[in-house]
């Protein structure tokens, strides 16, 4: 692949797309998150979503060609595919597509504009009073072009919560009320907390450690080790040049003072076929191995009819918490 070449082609486009701020996302059979997803985003001011669909079968394609402000985007490659790249910074080097996408989108569709790059199962908290253009100006007068944030997977009370059919991102969900990053200068966020799936790997018997990994873990004043990425640049100024290494990390410069806190519904309805498919597929880092741990992990709490609660729980519509726990800073 060129530095030129597109991988991405357009599909489908309103006949009218409005200015302002646009987010970027990719989905492949996302009906479940998707009707939401668009309306919250909306609410929170975007004017246009550029969105990849990989091979839906289960309506999303059409149900995102029939939304007066999605611009739908397909690809040449499946995700999983590796790319050789010959051109510009990654030149030489096998690239999976999903990450050549994300450089793509923003280099046709958002240089020099603020946009949003999320999953279509990440939804942004930000308090009342405050919008992602106020975050945008904040990041612009410290110099920096994009903002990370914090994948917090949110939870229900109960595995029971799982049967529910319908999705509401502003329903009974749960977070673990513990810093998960520290911001570093001219580094990747350290992580401190490793999250809920670490958390409930380590309490259900999922994820084994030698005793080497578990003293290490402990010297650094955790129990147990990070089992998921937990930051991503999600608003960014791009520019032409820069590039995703990978899903999670880009070669902008991020603030030191903002992070904001993402909702990850990492445990719904649709959390088993998602798992089920990727475990399938083996289409996933090293096979697909997170995926088939997390299917260990909830046949287990099926099981014993575990509920995902700990001490630390919070609800995640408080916001308090999110600042009081240091997973949001504005």
């Amino acid at each position: 692949m060129s530095e030129n070449a597109f991988l991405l082609d357009i599909v489908s486009s309103p006949s009218e797309v409005s200015d302002g701020l646009a987010l970027m996302t990719m989905c492949r059979d996302e009906m479940f998150y998707l009707p939401a997803f668009l309306d919250y985003y909306r609410d929170m001011g975007v004017k246009r979503f550029y969105v990849v669909d990989d091979r839906s079968v289960d309506g999303s394609l059409e149900f995102l060609s029939r939304q007066p402000d999605v611009i739908v985007l397909h690809s040449r490659a499946p995700f999983e595919q590796p790319i050789l790249v010959q051109g510009g910074g990654q030149a030489g080097k096998n690239v999976n597509a999903s990450i050549l996408w994300r450089t793509e989108m923003l280099n046709r569709f958002g240089c020099d504009s603020w946009c949003l790059l999320v999953d279509v199962d990440e939804f942004i908290r930000l308090p009342e009073g405050t919008g992602i253009k106020e975050v945008a100006s904040r990041a612009e007068s410290e110099a920096m072009r994009s903002v990370m944030g914090v994948m917090l997977d949110v939870y229900p009370r109960d595995i029971s919560g799982l049967e529910v059919s319908t999705f509401e991102p502003g329903g009974n969900w749960f977070f673990d009320g513990a810093q998960h990053l520290k911001l570093r200068p001219g580094r990747k966020p350290k992580v401190v907390y490793g999250g809920s799936r670490a958390r409930l790997m380590h309490q259900m018997g999922v994820a084994y450690a030698s005793t080497r990994d578990r003293l290490k873990w402990l010297l650094k004043g955790r129990r147990f080790p990070a089992f998921n990425a937990m930051h991503k640049p999600v608003l960014l100024r791009w520019r032409e040049g820069e590039f995703f290494t990978s899903s999670h990390d880009c070669t902008l410069a991020y603030s030191q003072t903002l992070l904001l806190p993402m909702a990850h519904y990492k445990f719904t309805h649709d959390t088993m076929r998602r798992v089920e498919q990727a475990v399938s597929e083996q289409n996933h880092f090293k096979g697909s191995f997170q995926y088939q741990l997390l299917s260990d992990l909830l046949l287990r709490m099926r099981d014993r009819q575990s509920s995902f609660l700990y001490k630390k729980s919070v609800p995640i519509e408080d916001f308090s918490a999110l600042l009081r726990t240091g997973n949001a800073r504005l």
